[in-house]
């Protein structure tokens, strides 16, 4: 089972004050904030999240005993088959389900240590600009539970990229990590996508948002 973490349940709150107690209090308030941007951004942004997960059908998925995690296995990884992955059904390289959860325990690690935090989809500014800063490598986003995703429950949904090294059996290029979490942090999947997708989907969903740092998404690895 897929477990870091004893989980209390004021935890997320207590991690959300502390992330506000490095805030300075002018920095709550930005004169170049437009509130019915960030309305449509917000609504957008939703979108493209919920077609990455929705890209794997794992509404029906849950991380919850050593039983579903051989069913996530066996459908996230190439294990001892001739398996190859496709565009739309990328296979991590790992032949048993240990390494599988071995590399959910240090993908968590880095989502937990993560400075790329995003708590809400209304603030465009730090959205677009972490985005970005995913394409340059070896960078963890985590959109938490602030960002109000469900599905039906609270999950928040972390990017990393490049899983690569793991994916090579995928010849279409570069791939990243999408991991979601329950509210008590507990992994509920992890799949790898394609990272040319992520960014012509991104790309979509700031088209319209070019006057606010809006400028187009490319890989830089």
């Amino acid at each position: 089972m897929l477990k870091l973490y004893e989980y209390n349940e004021d935890d997320e709150y207590l991690d959300d004050l502390d992330l506000l107690a490095d805030i300075d209090e002018e920095d709550w308030t930005d004169e170049n904030y437009n509130d019915e941007v960030a309305q449509s951004f917000a609504k957008d942004m939703e979108k493209f999240l919920y077609s990455i997960v929705a890209q794997d059908n794992i509404l029906e998925e849950e991380f919850v005993s050593p039983r579903t995690l051989l069913t996530h296995f066996n459908k996230h990884c190439k294990g001892h088959s001739n398996r190859r992955s496709t565009r739309s059904r990328i296979l991590y390289d790992f032949n048993d389900n240990s390494k599988y959860s071995d590399y959910e325990k240090d993908l968590s690690t880095k989502i937990e240590n993560t400075n790329y935090v995003i708590g809400s989809l209304y603030d465009y500014d730090t959205v677009i600009k972490y985005m970005r800063k995913l394409f340059e490598g070896n960078v963890t986003v985590w959109f938490t539970l602030g960002c109000e995703l469900h599905n039906p429950e609270p999950f928040s949904l972390a990017f990393y990229a490049f899983s690569s090294d793991v994916t090579k059996n995928y010849r279409g290029g570069n791939t990243i990590d999408v991991c979601l979490k329950g509210r008590n942090k507990r992994t509920i999947t992890l799949f790898a996508i394609d990272a040319q997708d992520v960014e012509r989907r991104l790309n979509n969903t700031i088209s319209n948002y070019s006057d606010y740092n809006g400028e187009p998404f490319h890989i830089n690895h």
